[in-house]
């Protein structure tokens, strides 16, 4: 019997987001046990880029790490993915991070690139660039999966 992973979605009322909820809608490894505005925004109804509605809920990081997911996607800004990323690692959630927050090895590099002074430079050495043609296998056992960005995967796949 096949277990499916229960994941939640943190920034659902975002257009990258709500895409991401409607593919994991249909994902027949996953079970979608949370989506969450990122705080920024209130909770929600949103229509996904699929059409689908998305009923997305406030986020009170206390029951959402109450509930267990396995994985937490952060589809919210850099700097709110930097300040969340390691409370989530550190109860034991994998996660997948499609912000630019953990792409780059270097902290010092990240006002230049980012405009922000990075909260977390102990876990940029240990993220993973999740392009999977460039992780050697990496993936697997990785607690922090650093989501390239569509340039970035475009120039390195062509």
């Amino acid at each position: 019997m096949h277990t499916r992973i229960q994941a939640s979605v943190i920034g659902a009322t975002g257009y990258a987001g709500a895409a991401l909820c409607s593919l994991l809608e249909r994902h027949g490894g996953v079970e979608l046990t949370g989506r969450y505005a990122s705080g920024r925004v209130d909770a929600a109804s949103v229509t996904a880029p699929a059409g689908a509605r998305l009923d997305v809920e406030r986020l009170d990081i206390e029951a959402m790490l109450a509930s267990r997911p396995g994985c937490v996607f952060l589809a919210t800004p850099n700097e709110v993915s930097a300040d969340l990323a390691p409370r989530l690692i550190a109860s034991g959630i994998r996660v997948i991070d499609l912000s630019g927050a953990f792409r780059l090895k270097q902290a010092e590099a990240y006002p230049r690139w980012y405009g922000f002074d990075h909260p977390a430079p102990a876990l940029l050495e240990e993220s993973v660039y999740g392009l999977t043609e460039w992780c050697d296998g990496s993936l697997d056992s990785a607690r922090l999966v650093a989501n390239p960005g569509c340039y970035a995967t475009s120039a390195l796949m062509a």
